[in-house]
């Protein structure tokens, strides 16, 4: 039977059509509601994080041995640096989730974080690409000199030579605004514990569920097999919800203590794609024909 070609019948759309496609929201009745503390500066040292005795709340410090999130890439060049599931010393972009509380509603969840006091002593943020690369910057990471990643350089053989014999050198500079991906559903996600096996499910609209599992495995130093991700019907996504992310570990963390916790979040919480700046120079010959091609592409990524 010839399969190159011919159209494959999607299964999932009479659920879809018919109104009865199960998201991360329809599977959190009964679930407890997380609600996170966020910081309204972008960059600034945390002095005091405070509430009321009644208030279950999470910071830091309650997290004790759980790892940061550290992107990797397997260059020697690269330099790691780690996002902290919650702040706890310094904050470095408006809306690092800070502290977590837990309740049986949205709002009494919302409720009890208006009374989490969070002080902060506001710091010159580093908010463009030329600011963060100017001598003298302020660092982002202690730990990435210049307020840099990687510094590559990548050259075609012969193009020294193409450049030098050019006739005229044309440049320009490109600029590439910000992006942000918006799903018509929010990030959002139900950790469920089932103490009879000691394995926790996270229901997330997620587009990554094995990398997800783990890397929150990961943070937590628990065996895989305890995690089971799932992701159901998914609102959208276009790349914005394929991180690891911070409250997906609070969840599954929260949920290995209280037995079902669920968050959602979108907004300033989600990625941004960078802003991107090329520079990029045209070497032309007298007759017309383009003999070399040079580029400096500057990438900004949002501080973790």
């Amino acid at each position: 039977m010839r399969s190159v070609g011919r159209p494959l019948p999607r299964y999932e759309d009479p659920v879809l059509l018919l109104g009865r496609g199960r998201y991360a929201a329809d599977l959190a009745r009964g679930a407890s509601r997380l609600r996170f503390v966020r910081s309204p500066v972008a960059r600034g040292r945390i002095l005091t994080v405070n509430a009321p005795p009644e208030v279950p709340i999470i910071t830091a410090a309650v997290l004790g041995d759980v790892k940061p999130i550290r992107p990797r890439l397997d260059r020697p060049d690269y330099v790691a640096i780690a996002q902290p599931i919650l702040a706890h010393e310094r904050v470095n972009y408006v809306g690092e989730p800070i502290a977590a509380v837990l309740a049986g509603t949205p709002a009494e969840a919302e409720d009890l974080a208006e009374q989490v006091t969070v002080e902060i002593a506001p710091e010159a943020p580093v908010v463009t690409l030329d600011e963060a690369l100017a001598a003298g910057a302020p660092l982002v990471h202690d730990a990435a000199a210049q307020n840099t990643l990687i510094d590559a350089h990548f050259e075609t053989p012969g193009i020294a030579a193409a450049l030098a014999a050019t006739h005229q050198m044309v440049e320009f500079t490109f600029t590439s605004g910000r992006q942000a991906a918006v799903p018509l559903e929010t990030r959002g996600a139900v950790a469920a514990f089932d103490p009879a096996t000691g394995r926790v499910t996270l229901s997330a609209s997620t587009q990554m569920p094995h990398l997800l599992r783990t890397g929150i495995a990961d943070v937590l130093g628990i065996p895989e097999a305890e995690l089971r991700v799932i992701a159901p019907e998914v609102g959208g996504g276009f790349g914005q919800k394929m991180p690891l992310i911070p409250e997906y570990v609070i969840a599954v963390w929260a949920a290995r203590r209280f037995a079902v916790c669920t968050s959602r979040s979108s907004g300033i919480t989600s990625r941004h794609a960078g802003v991107a700046i090329r520079q990029r120079g045209w070497n032309t010959h007298p007759l017309g024909r383009l003999s070399g091609l040079g580029t400096s592409p500057v990438r900004g990524m949002r501080s973790l």
